[in-house]
């Protein structure tokens, strides 16, 4: 998968480094459930736990936000784990609100935050 993506001209993913060493990444671009009313999306956000609270996940979603709205685009969505404590307060930290969209994949509850992208 990530071959794939990170091959393409314009691969919408950022990686973090610290201290030369890979940290985390993010992905984002467009929305890929089309029945979701944003016209954009955080796919996926992973920093590794000996990298955890050094502000790279911040960073990494703050980048992303800024090319969405220098890009046009007006609000952004995620899906997150239900019972991941810590990425609900991390996003709603940041500033995103829970929606009343859910899903379920592979047996895991998501809950889907939005943050409108102001210029």
């Amino acid at each position: 998968m990530w071959t794939k993506i990170l091959g393409t001209k314009k691969p919408n993913v950022f990686i973090a480094e610290m201290d030369g060493e890979l940290a985390g990444f993010i992905g984002y671009g467009a929305p890929r459930d089309k029945e979701m009313p944003f016209d954009c999306e955080l796919r996926a956000i992973n920093i590794l736990e000996k990298f955890h609270r050094k502000g790279i996940g911040r960073a990494l979603v703050s980048r992303a936000i800024n090319k969405l709205r220098n890009a046009g685009h007006k609000h952004v969505y995620l899906w997150v784990a239900q019972d991941n404590i810590n990425a609900v307060s991390f996003y709603e930290h940041l500033g995103f609100l829970k929606t009343e969209h859910q899903k379920t994949e592979r047996d895991i509850k998501e809950i889907c935050y939005s943050l409108v992208l102001e210029k």
